[in-house]
Protein backbone atom coordinates (compact mmCIF):
# COMPACT_ATOMS: atom_id res chain seq x y z
CA UNK A 1 0.00 0.00 0.00
CA UNK A 2 1.17 3.57 -0.45
CA UNK A 3 2.71 5.48 2.26
CA UNK A 4 0.50 8.02 3.67
CA UNK A 5 0.40 9.59 6.90
CA UNK A 6 -1.40 12.34 8.42
CA UNK A 7 -0.88 15.49 5.90
CA UNK A 8 1.91 14.39 4.08
CA UNK A 9 2.19 15.05 0.27
CA UNK A 10 1.44 17.32 -2.12
CA UNK A 11 -2.01 17.26 -3.62
CA UNK A 12 -0.68 16.01 -7.01
CA UNK A 13 1.31 13.28 -5.02
CA UNK A 14 -1.95 12.18 -3.00
CA UNK A 15 -4.24 11.59 -6.14
CA UNK A 16 -1.63 9.51 -7.52
CA UNK A 17 -1.51 7.37 -4.29
CA UNK A 18 -5.15 7.30 -4.32
CA UNK A 19 -5.72 6.13 -8.10
CA UNK A 20 -2.80 3.41 -7.61
CA UNK A 21 -4.34 2.01 -4.48
CA UNK A 22 -8.02 1.55 -6.50
CA UNK A 23 -5.90 0.56 -9.47
CA UNK A 24 -4.39 -2.64 -7.36
CA UNK A 25 -7.92 -2.93 -5.77
CA UNK A 26 -9.95 -3.22 -8.98
CA UNK A 27 -7.30 -5.91 -9.89
CA UNK A 28 -7.37 -7.57 -6.52
CA UNK A 29 -11.53 -7.80 -7.40
CA UNK A 30 -10.98 -9.10 -10.69
CA UNK A 31 -8.47 -11.60 -9.28
CA UNK A 32 -10.36 -12.88 -6.04
CA UNK A 33 -13.82 -13.17 -8.27
CA UNK A 34 -11.94 -15.55 -10.80
CA UNK A 35 -10.46 -17.34 -7.56
CA UNK A 36 -14.05 -17.64 -6.56
CA UNK A 37 -14.51 -20.56 -8.91
CA UNK A 38 -11.82 -22.21 -7.36
CA UNK A 39 -12.53 -21.26 -3.65
CA UNK A 40 -15.22 -19.73 -2.78
CA UNK A 41 -14.10 -18.45 0.42
CA UNK A 42 -11.93 -16.06 -1.43
CA UNK A 43 -10.58 -13.04 0.73
CA UNK A 44 -8.88 -11.62 -2.46
CA UNK A 45 -11.95 -9.45 -4.11
CA UNK A 46 -13.00 -8.47 0.08
CA UNK A 47 -9.46 -6.40 0.18
CA UNK A 48 -10.17 -5.27 -3.59
CA UNK A 49 -13.19 -3.55 -1.85
CA UNK A 50 -11.19 -2.66 0.84
CA UNK A 51 -8.76 -1.09 -1.04
CA UNK A 52 -10.80 1.05 -3.19
CA UNK A 53 -12.89 2.07 -0.21
CA UNK A 54 -9.82 3.28 1.80
CA UNK A 55 -8.31 5.93 -1.04
CA UNK A 56 -10.86 7.89 0.05
CA UNK A 57 -9.02 7.64 3.94
CA UNK A 58 -5.46 7.17 2.78
CA UNK A 59 -4.51 10.84 3.94
CA UNK A 60 -7.70 11.53 6.66
CA UNK A 61 -6.85 12.42 10.12
CA UNK A 62 -6.73 9.88 12.71
CA UNK A 63 -10.59 11.20 13.75
CA UNK A 64 -11.69 10.55 10.27
CA UNK A 65 -10.17 6.97 10.26
CA UNK A 66 -11.41 6.40 13.42
CA UNK A 67 -15.05 7.40 13.38
CA UNK A 68 -15.72 5.34 9.97
CA UNK A 69 -14.15 2.56 11.55
CA UNK A 70 -16.97 3.19 14.50
CA UNK A 71 -19.43 3.80 11.95
CA UNK A 72 -18.20 0.30 9.92
CA UNK A 73 -18.43 -1.86 13.65
CA UNK A 74 -21.93 0.11 13.89
CA UNK A 75 -23.78 -0.65 10.83
CA UNK A 76 -22.46 -4.41 10.88
CA UNK A 77 -23.88 -5.08 14.60
CA UNK A 78 -27.22 -3.38 13.45
CA UNK A 79 -27.52 -5.90 10.26
CA UNK A 80 -26.38 -9.06 12.31
CA UNK A 81 -28.79 -8.04 15.13
CA UNK A 82 -31.63 -7.46 12.47
CA UNK A 83 -31.21 -11.22 11.93
CA UNK A 84 -30.75 -10.89 7.91
CA UNK A 85 -27.18 -12.32 8.08
CA UNK A 86 -28.38 -15.83 7.50
CA UNK A 87 -30.79 -15.54 5.02
CA UNK A 88 -28.37 -16.37 1.87
CA UNK A 89 -26.76 -19.02 3.39
CA UNK A 90 -26.87 -23.11 3.84
CA UNK A 91 -25.00 -23.59 6.76
CA UNK A 92 -24.83 -26.99 6.40
CA UNK A 93 -22.74 -26.71 3.30
CA UNK A 94 -21.32 -23.18 3.37
CA UNK A 95 -23.16 -22.76 0.11
CA UNK A 96 -24.40 -18.62 -0.74
CA UNK A 97 -27.81 -18.63 -2.84
CA UNK A 98 -27.30 -16.10 -5.78
CA UNK A 99 -23.59 -15.74 -5.58
CA UNK A 100 -23.09 -14.73 -9.20
CA UNK A 101 -26.08 -12.62 -9.35
CA UNK A 102 -25.24 -8.61 -9.04
CA UNK A 103 -27.20 -8.37 -5.84
CA UNK A 104 -26.21 -11.24 -4.68
CA UNK A 105 -22.03 -10.63 -5.20
CA UNK A 106 -22.88 -7.17 -3.71
CA UNK A 107 -24.78 -8.44 -0.89
CA UNK A 108 -21.98 -11.11 -0.26
CA UNK A 109 -19.39 -8.21 -0.52
CA UNK A 110 -20.42 -5.62 2.08
CA UNK A 111 -22.95 -7.53 3.87
CA UNK A 112 -23.16 -11.51 4.69
CA UNK A 113 -20.40 -12.54 2.91
CA UNK A 114 -17.20 -14.75 4.31
CA UNK A 115 -15.27 -11.14 5.06
CA UNK A 116 -17.68 -8.63 3.86
CA UNK A 117 -16.69 -4.87 4.19
CA UNK A 118 -19.17 -4.98 7.43
CA UNK A 119 -17.63 -5.15 9.70
CA UNK A 120 -13.94 -6.34 8.31
CA UNK A 121 -13.44 -3.28 6.78
CA UNK A 122 -12.89 -1.88 10.27
CA UNK A 123 -9.78 -4.12 10.80
CA UNK A 124 -8.46 -2.55 7.33
CA UNK A 125 -9.37 0.48 8.93
CA UNK A 126 -7.34 -0.23 12.53
CA UNK A 127 -4.48 -0.90 9.79
CA UNK A 128 -4.15 2.07 9.03
CA UNK A 129 -4.12 3.83 12.36
CA UNK A 130 -1.39 1.18 13.52
CA UNK A 131 0.56 2.11 10.66
CA UNK A 132 1.09 5.21 11.98
CA UNK A 133 1.62 4.61 15.37
CA UNK A 134 5.42 5.42 16.72
CA UNK A 135 6.80 1.42 17.43
CA UNK A 136 10.23 3.11 17.43
CA UNK A 137 9.01 4.40 20.81
CA UNK A 138 9.80 1.02 23.19
CA UNK A 139 7.57 2.09 25.79
CA UNK A 140 4.42 2.34 23.73
CA UNK A 141 5.33 -0.85 21.85
CA UNK A 142 5.22 -2.33 25.60
CA UNK A 143 2.12 -0.83 26.71
CA UNK A 144 -0.07 -1.50 23.22
CA UNK A 145 1.20 -4.71 23.12
CA UNK A 146 -0.06 -5.37 26.82
CA UNK A 147 -3.41 -3.75 26.22
CA UNK A 148 -4.40 -5.05 23.23
CA UNK A 149 -3.46 -8.71 24.44
CA UNK A 150 -5.85 -7.73 27.89
CA UNK A 151 -8.72 -6.32 25.53
CA UNK A 152 -8.60 -9.35 23.89
CA UNK A 153 -8.65 -11.55 26.71
CA UNK A 154 -11.14 -9.58 28.08
CA UNK A 155 -13.57 -10.02 25.05
CA UNK A 156 -12.94 -13.47 24.99
CA UNK A 157 -14.19 -14.16 28.27
CA UNK A 158 -16.60 -11.60 28.36
CA UNK A 159 -17.90 -13.82 25.17
CA UNK A 160 -17.35 -17.21 26.58
CA UNK A 161 -20.19 -15.83 29.97
CA UNK A 162 -22.54 -13.56 28.20
CA UNK A 163 -23.15 -15.33 24.92
CA UNK A 164 -22.33 -19.09 25.53
CA UNK A 165 -23.85 -20.71 22.20
CA UNK A 166 -21.96 -18.38 20.21
CA UNK A 167 -24.37 -16.12 17.60
CA UNK A 168 -27.28 -18.51 18.68
CA UNK A 169 -27.59 -17.01 22.02
CA UNK A 170 -30.28 -14.87 22.21
CA UNK A 171 -31.16 -11.39 22.14
CA UNK A 172 -28.50 -9.03 21.81
CA UNK A 173 -25.92 -10.77 24.04
CA UNK A 174 -25.50 -12.65 20.77
CA UNK A 175 -23.44 -9.40 20.15
CA UNK A 176 -21.05 -9.97 22.65
CA UNK A 177 -20.33 -13.87 21.02
CA UNK A 178 -16.55 -14.13 19.54
CA UNK A 179 -17.98 -15.37 16.47
CA UNK A 180 -15.82 -14.63 13.23
CA UNK A 181 -18.70 -16.14 10.90
CA UNK A 182 -20.60 -13.98 11.54
CA UNK A 183 -18.02 -11.77 12.66
CA UNK A 184 -19.76 -9.85 15.70
CA UNK A 185 -18.25 -6.57 16.65
CA UNK A 186 -16.98 -8.26 19.92
CA UNK A 187 -14.57 -10.27 17.73
CA UNK A 188 -13.80 -7.44 15.55
CA UNK A 189 -12.63 -5.73 18.73
CA UNK A 190 -10.95 -7.93 20.03
CA UNK A 191 -9.30 -9.22 16.57
CA UNK A 192 -8.00 -5.87 16.73
CA UNK A 193 -6.52 -6.30 20.62
CA UNK A 194 -4.68 -9.16 19.21
CA UNK A 195 -3.21 -8.21 15.99
CA UNK A 196 -1.91 -5.03 18.12
CA UNK A 197 0.34 -7.84 20.59
CA UNK A 198 1.22 -9.97 18.32
CA UNK A 199 2.72 -6.97 16.14
CA UNK A 200 4.10 -5.00 18.98
CA UNK A 201 5.90 -8.88 20.50
CA UNK A 202 6.84 -9.00 16.57
CA UNK A 203 8.25 -5.77 16.67
CA UNK A 204 10.45 -6.29 20.00
CA UNK A 205 11.56 -9.53 18.67
CA UNK A 206 12.63 -8.38 15.80
CA UNK A 207 14.82 -5.92 17.01
CA UNK A 208 16.56 -8.69 19.32
CA UNK A 209 16.92 -11.33 16.70
CA UNK A 210 19.87 -11.95 14.74
CA UNK A 211 19.62 -10.85 11.23
CA UNK A 212 18.88 -14.51 9.70
CA UNK A 213 16.42 -15.62 11.89
CA UNK A 214 14.31 -12.81 11.47
CA UNK A 215 14.54 -12.76 6.67
CA UNK A 216 12.49 -16.18 6.28
CA UNK A 217 9.75 -14.14 8.24
CA UNK A 218 10.12 -10.77 6.37
CA UNK A 219 10.10 -12.87 3.08
CA UNK A 220 7.19 -15.01 3.95
CA UNK A 221 5.20 -11.67 4.49
CA UNK A 222 6.41 -9.96 1.38
CA UNK A 223 5.05 -12.93 -0.86
CA UNK A 224 1.58 -12.91 1.33
CA UNK A 225 -0.53 -12.79 -1.77
CA UNK A 226 1.38 -15.65 -3.44
CA UNK A 227 1.35 -17.73 -0.73
CA UNK A 228 -2.32 -17.26 0.23
CA UNK A 229 -3.36 -18.07 -3.52
CA UNK A 230 -0.45 -21.09 -3.14
CA UNK A 231 -2.12 -22.44 0.44
CA UNK A 232 -5.21 -23.73 -1.55
CA UNK A 233 -4.19 -24.73 -5.08
CA UNK A 234 -0.95 -26.31 -3.61
CA UNK A 235 -1.91 -27.12 -0.10
CA UNK A 236 -5.21 -28.25 -0.81
CA UNK A 237 -4.92 -29.16 -3.82
CA UNK A 238 -1.78 -31.66 -2.56
CA UNK A 239 -4.05 -33.20 0.23
CA UNK A 240 -6.90 -34.03 -2.18
CA UNK A 241 -4.46 -35.53 -4.65
CA UNK A 242 -3.26 -37.50 -2.24
CA UNK A 243 -6.79 -38.71 -0.42
CA UNK A 244 -5.56 -36.54 2.44
CA UNK A 245 -8.44 -34.43 2.52
CA UNK A 246 -11.48 -35.64 4.73
CA UNK A 247 -11.79 -35.05 8.45
CA UNK A 248 -8.44 -36.81 9.72
CA UNK A 249 -8.93 -34.92 13.19
CA UNK A 250 -7.04 -31.46 14.74
CA UNK A 251 -4.03 -32.91 15.40
CA UNK A 252 -3.10 -33.96 11.08
CA UNK A 253 -4.71 -30.47 10.29
CA UNK A 254 -2.37 -28.68 12.97
CA UNK A 255 0.95 -30.82 11.38
CA UNK A 256 -0.73 -30.20 7.38
CA UNK A 257 -0.81 -26.42 8.40
CA UNK A 258 2.90 -26.21 10.30
CA UNK A 259 4.33 -28.33 7.32
CA UNK A 260 2.58 -25.70 4.84
CA UNK A 261 3.94 -22.86 6.62
CA UNK A 262 7.50 -24.32 6.77
CA UNK A 263 7.56 -25.10 3.18
CA UNK A 264 5.91 -21.61 2.67
CA UNK A 265 8.66 -19.89 4.39
CA UNK A 266 11.90 -21.31 2.69
CA UNK A 267 10.29 -21.01 -0.92
CA UNK A 268 9.96 -17.22 -0.30
CA UNK A 269 13.27 -16.97 1.10
CA UNK A 270 14.47 -19.12 -1.92
CA UNK A 271 12.42 -16.95 -4.12
CA UNK A 272 13.78 -13.50 -2.83
CA UNK A 273 17.33 -14.43 -3.43
CA UNK A 274 16.73 -14.28 -7.41
CA UNK A 275 13.60 -12.25 -7.84
CA UNK A 276 12.86 -8.90 -6.34
CA UNK A 277 8.83 -9.59 -5.58
CA UNK A 278 6.96 -12.47 -5.66
CA UNK A 279 5.22 -13.59 -9.14
CA UNK A 280 1.25 -12.08 -7.84
CA UNK A 281 2.93 -9.33 -5.98
CA UNK A 282 4.90 -8.58 -9.21
CA UNK A 283 1.52 -8.32 -10.94
CA UNK A 284 -0.24 -6.23 -8.56
CA UNK A 285 2.43 -3.93 -9.23
CA UNK A 286 2.06 -3.80 -13.31
CA UNK A 287 -0.99 -1.13 -12.83
CA UNK A 288 1.20 1.65 -10.97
Amino acid sequence: MPQAHGRSGDGAARRTARARLVRRGLLLGALGALFMTVWPADIIHFYGAYFVLSAALLFASGRAIAATLLVTIIGAAAFLGSGAWPARWDLATLEYSGQWTADGFARSLFLDGFHPVLPWFALFLYGLLLGRAPFADSTWLTRAGFAGGALWLALELSGAALAPTGVETPGARALFATSCFPPTPTYVVGAGGLATAVIAASSALVRRAPTGLVQPFEATGRLALTIYLAHVIVGLGALEALGLDDDRGLPFVVAAAAAFCVAAMACATWWLRRFARGPFEALLRCVD
